[in-house]
């Protein structure tokens, strides 16, 4: 009878092996599963946070030459060379030593009416030439 016993724990050995290496197996399969789906899970984070950077850097890029362009316009909007011309355009003041040509925006000529005073005999070089020379 104490080998019939023997044989008997035997079997339930094997029994518990089994069943406790199955149960590990299990385990090591769902760890894989896990550590597999982390790394994928990992590495397409990663690949999304490369395009949103270089996308950003693209976007940097262009902020920084519209800011060295806002920087140069506002340094020529306060500049004397700016104030001088705003001056001319909106006030009609001007320096020494400039010619202005007043135009009569309100009146229409007629070219075959012939309506257009006559500037006298100047050819019309000529007289463009002494409008800037004076």
């Amino acid at each position: 009878m104490a080998y019939s016993n023997i044989n008997r724990d035997k079997a339930q050995i094997g029994w518990r092996e089994k069943l406790k290496r199955a149960v590990i197996a299990v385990v090591l399969v769902i760890l894989a599963v896990l550590a597999w789906t982390n790394i994928w899970q990992q590495a397409t984070t990663l690949s999304e946070a490369r395009k949103r950077n270089q996308d950003n850097q693209a976007k940097i890029a262009a902020l920084e030459i519209m800011n060295k362009n806002t920087e140069k316009q506002i340094e020529y909007a306060t500049g004397s060379a700016y104030e001088q011309q705003k001056v001319r355009e909106d006030l009609g003041l001007g320096e020494s030593g400039d010619s202005w040509l007043v135009v009569d925006l309100g009146k229409v000529y007629d070219v075959a009416a012939e309506e257009i005073p006559d500037s006298g005999s100047k050819a019309i070089i000529r007289q463009w030439w002494d409008l800037f020379d004076k």
